[in-house]
């Protein structure tokens, strides 16, 4: 039989596999081979006198690509852009801030209304000189690419992590339900024998019976602090009797025999407060326990519901992962651009 760690692990490693696989695919899919062509001139109606040129190529329009203005710095193909080229990528990434400039950095945006094929959008980008435009094509297709791989990483490590959560749950459950079990049983006990002394609450919800003996126990500890008072205050009055009879200042026997008397009676209500707090405390032992099985009971209760819940999210977020990891989508696969043809245009000067 295999056990839970065992299992685990093997999970985890098909987990590795299922990735290495998809990660596989993903880097052959990436050998692609650009090509580049010159055609012509375009005439763009644009503020930036630094543009050039103007490279268009089509992308599958298979996912939502973002904009890669502020973030094309990240890519490897940035040390290899000009110096110029950088300024100006600078500049545009400051003007970006502004919505008035945002929808003409954003994917799908074209400087041309040429023909685009059928499943794809047409991709601009623009730059100072001819090598520039190249690089800023291979810059943007790199973004996507890493975009791309970076969340698949990201579904890998969604899994394995989700995985030691649902193991984790399964684990902390298991003892949960064990320990419901056991403090149901505790709880319908002191339930019954809690009911044999305060039959008025009958069987109520578990609820109000929590309530009622919470409220028992704030009378009986206020009853048990009532009678240590009264404790108290006899045991000063006994001794003072004693003092006066030990100390041979009284020779007058009647006087003597009225302490005696005293404290004779003192005794008996000494007697009658001691047996009234032990019935109290007879009384509190079985509420507090009752009290404390019902509390605990409701923590075992909530944390069931908690791990229950984190369980049903892991097992669904791990159900995902293993689907984009198997089936990759779009988003975890590197762009396709159609025909692998990017055409770069000059642009017309006034």
């Amino acid at each position: 039989m295999i056990t839970l760690r065992k299992s685990q692990l093997l999970m985890v490693l098909a987990a590795t596999c299922v990735f290495s696989t998809a990660y596989g695919q993903q880097n052959e899919q990436a050998k692609r081979q650009l090509q580049f062509e010159m055609s012509g001139t375009i005439k763009i109606a644009e503020e930036f006198s630094e543009i050039k040129y103007v490279a268009n190529f089509h992308v599958i329009n298979d996912r939502d690509l973002g904009p890669w203005i502020g973030a094309i710095s990240t890519t490897s193909k940035w040390k290899e852009i000009s110096e110029k080229q950088r300024q100006f990528i600078l500049k545009l990434q400051n003007d970006y801030k502004y919505k008035s400039i945002r929808s003409k950095w954003r994917t799908g945006y074209t400087f041309s209304k040429g023909h685009t094929p059928t499943g794809t959008r047409t991709y601009s980008v623009y730059a100072v000189s001819k090598e520039d435009v190249r690089k800023m094509a291979e810059a943007v297709i790199e973004w996507h690419d890493n975009n791309a791989r970076t969340w698949l990483e990201f579904k890998k490590k969604t899994l394995e992590k989700n995985q030691e959560i649902i193991t984790e749950a399964e684990k902390i459950l298991s003892k949960l339900v064990t320990e419901h079990k056991q403090l149901e049983v505790k709880a319908e006990e002191k339930t019954t024998e809690y009911i044999k002394t305060n039959y008025e609450i009958d069987r109520a919800k578990r609820s109000e019976i929590l309530e009622h003996a919470r409220k028992n126990m704030e009378d009986l500890a206020r009853y048990m602090k009532l009678a240590n008072f009264e404790l108290i205050g006899l045991k000063a009055r006994m001794d003072s009797i004693d003092k006066f009879k030990s100390n041979g200042n009284i020779s007058d026997p009647g006087t003597l025999i009225k302490l005696e008397q005293m404290l004779i009676a003192d005794e008996i209500e000494r007697t009658g407060i001691l047996a009234r707090r032990k019935a109290y405390e007879d009384e509190f032992k079985p509420t507090k326990e009752l009290y404390d099985v019902i509390i605990s009971l409701n923590e075992v209760l909530s944390q069931k519901q908690g791990w229950n819940s984190k369980l049903r999210k892991a097992q669904e977020r791990k159900k995902e992962a293993e689907w984009v990891l198997t089936n990759l989508p779009a988003r975890v696969q590197p762009l396709e651009v159609y025909e692998n043809k990017i055409v770069i245009m000059q642009v017309k000067q006034d």
